[in-house]
């Protein structure tokens, strides 16, 4: 069987042609970060490539520490209840952090038409605070966590990234690196992963 490599290339570079002309999404479909129905409402078609690029590999850190945040919030949650019950925020949280966590809703509460970020309390709280959280309740996490020094350098090393890639900036693949493996220790050590 011969191939006409000239007549496949044409047909191949018309096709193509032929999906840019309808509303084929260039900028996200190759995405496998991207939940298409989330980018449909999006304009991306108007965003800088350049710019883009970047905010998808970021995206991808995004996903995973957000993840890890949500399920380091889960484990605080889960073992405070086993201690005090549902009430444990309001019997067993630094006033410090209530008093910021009540700022921080108060404060949404003013925008009555835009979704809450959570509906506890510990939704609330920045990703340097859950670590100070768990120290300030040392004896209930100690077995689980172990050194407070650790987790704290940790964290504090892991938010560097959060906060990075949350506000526009573009960290190296080795911050990535370090990131990707402190959060799979974690997730071992508290028998999340």
């Amino acid at each position: 069987m011969k191939i006409d490599l000239y007549s496949f290339l044409s047909r191949g570079l018309l096709t193509d042609s032929a999906l840019d002309s309808t509303s084929r999404a260039k900028h996200y479909s190759n995405s496998q970060v991207l939940e298409k129905e989330t980018a449909r409402k999006l304009p991306f078609n108007q965003f800088d490539d350049q710019h883009l690029l970047k905010a998808k590999r970021m995206a991808t850190l995004f996903v995973a520490i957000s993840t890890f945040e949500n399920m380091i919030r889960d484990f605080v949650n889960r073992v405070m209840t086993e201690v005090a019950k549902e009430t444990w925020w309001n019997d067993k949280a630094p006033a410090s952090l209530k008093r910021k966590v009540e700022t921080r809703i108060t404060k949404e509460q003013k925008v009555p038409w835009h979704t809450p970020r959570g509906s506890k309390p510990l939704n609330y709280t920045d990703f340097g605070d859950i670590a100070d959280l768990i120290i300030a309740l040392w004896e209930h996490f100690e077995q689980d966590v172990q050194d407070q020094g650790r987790l704290k350098g940790t964290f504090n090393i892991i938010e560097l990234s959060r906060n990075a890639c949350m506000h526009g900036g573009d960290i190296s693949d080795r911050d990535i690196e370090r990131a990707g493996m402190l959060m799979r220790d974690w997730l071992e050590q508290l028998g999340l992963g």
